[in-house]
């Protein structure tokens, strides 16, 4: 035997032997009509009637079933159903039945995320159009002072030319 087969084997012993200890330990520890009990699990065999188990233990006891929800539903279908056979052909509008586009889901989707965006981008604009305005008032503000040192510049010049030939 290699040495695989001989440490298999010895695992297999001490399995066994783990199995026998355990089991005189649950022996002692119950009493003997309990004993049986917890050594045989009865899934699918009734140990009185010592037979197959058919059916159901205990009948059902929850109100809602499936029938009752597939009544529900079919009753709901036939109330539509005489809703819609109430209405005149002439009051149908055939926009409402027109399909959506195929990338309606997309869209619904992106408009959520653009609702955060939104007030965002409307606080940029804002801010872009203040700079804007105020850019020109500064531009404005340095035209009307270069205008008034090219109007100031002659009248001074003159002034100081007329004092040097005095």
């Amino acid at each position: 035997m290699s040495s695989l087969d001989e440490s298999a084997e010895l695992r297999k012993q001490r399995l066994r032997e783990l199995r026998k200890i355990k089991e005189s330990q649950t022996i002692k520890e119950a009493p003997e009509g309990e004993r049986k009990e917890e050594l045989i699990t009865h899934r699918n065999y009734d140990p009185e009637t010592q037979a197959p188990r058919m059916g159901f233990v205990e009948p059902p006891t929850a109100d809602v079933t499936v029938e009752t929800i597939s009544r529900d539903i079919e009753n709901e279908t036939k109330r539509k159903i005489q809703e819609q056979e109430s209405i005149p052909e002439e009051e149908l509008d055939l926009t409402t039945l027109r399909p959506k586009k195929p990338t309606w889901d997309l869209e619904r989707d992106l408009k959520e995320r653009m609702a955060v965006l939104e007030p965002r981008n409307q606080n940029a604009r804002a801010y872009y159009i203040r700079q804007t305005i105020a850019d020109r008032e500064k531009k404005k503000q340095q035209e009307q002072e270069q205008e008034h040192e090219h109007t100031a510049l002659p009248v001074s010049f003159h002034y100081v030319h007329f004092m040097l030939l005095k």
